[in-house]
């Protein structure tokens, strides 16, 4: 079954460069800054905000699974966080600008 996922952090006195490197590493669990609509519009998600499709068993597994990979991101980079993760299956999502 496929799953969306999104994170969302802060970071304890981060910096540009430490940003840009989680970045990198979330990127390489298939976490992106960006998401694209059913259209094929790519949008820019919020800085601190990372999402990606997986498959899995269950949301329970997938979040299992990612909590540990994204956890060991920051830890690898030795970054001081807290983050937000969330599975879902048939989701619906929308962006807006103000």
């Amino acid at each position: 079954m496929s799953y969306l996922v999104t994170v969302t952090f802060d970071l304890h006195l981060g910096t540009p460069q430490n940003y840009q490197d989680l970045a990198g590493s979330l990127g390489k669990i298939g976490l992106l800054n960006q998401i694209t609509g059913d259209s094929g519009n790519v949008l820019d998600l919020p800085t601190t905000t990372f999402a990606g499709k997986f498959t899995g068993t269950s949301t329970a597994k997938v979040r299992d699974d990612l909590t540990e990979s994204i956890r060991n991101a920051f830890v690898n980079l030795g970054l001081h966080a807290k983050f937000f993760l969330v599975v879902g299956d048939g989701w619906a999502w929308s962006m807006r600008k103000t």
